[in-house]
């Protein structure tokens, strides 16, 4: 990835929306993706942003400026970034086609169903996959496990609060009790939490 900063060049605009083109010069590569549709965001130490698009993952600086862009091409298992969250020295990213770590680069990347949404419960992280249902991983090897029973559903949000794990799914609200998601009686479709 280019730095816009020190070795690039960024463009932003077009009639279509927000285009950033860097240019690596080291590298000989230029790369165009969208970045004006804004799903997730994560404030980082220090003032920059990690911003998730449907164009890839956008850092920018405190005054606004693009530093870096990352897509599938440097490493992510999908483009379109759904999902950010910080888990101490490490940052996980939801997309369309998995989920990866960000620490000192892409590190650890999983294809699974696309990732809506990302959560630490007792040590563990959850995933909420679309058409996959709710995804356990478990250790810093990301291997996938069992987790709890999977509900083969759009699980569109996780949450945790109460010392709970809840749910959103397409077929409503579930709840995590005893390691199983149970459904919890209420809407008959949840999106977000």
């Amino acid at each position: 990835p280019a730095r816009a900063r020190s070795r690039g060049a960024v463009t932003l605009g077009t009639a279509l929306g927000a285009i950033v083109a860097l240019t690596a010069p080291a590298q000989a590569r230029t790369v165009f993706t969208n970045t004006d549709e804004v799903r997730a965001c994560l404030p980082l130490a220090g003032g920059d942003t990690l911003v998730g698009t449907g164009g890839g993952l956008v850092r920018v600086d405190a005054a606004g400026a693009v530093r870096q862009v990352w897509t599938a091409s440097d490493g992510l298992p999908g483009t379109r970034i759904d999902a950010l969250v910080a888990d101490g020295d490490r940052i996980w990213i939801g997309t369309d086609a998995g989920v990866a770590q960000l620490a000192a680069g892409i590190a650890h990347a999983v294809t699974t169903k696309p990732v809506r949404d990302i959560a630490r419960f007792r040590g563990r992280v959850y995933l909420a996959t679309w058409d996959g249902g709710v995804v356990e991983f478990g250790g810093d090897a990301l291997a996938m496990r069992g987790g709890p029973q999977a509900l083969r559903v759009r699980a569109s949000a996780l949450a945790v609060a109460s010392g709970t794990l809840w749910a959103g799914t397409a077929a409503g609200l579930y709840r995590m009790r005893d390691g199983r998601l149970d459904h919890v009686d209420g809407p008959r479709e949840v999106s977000s939490l």
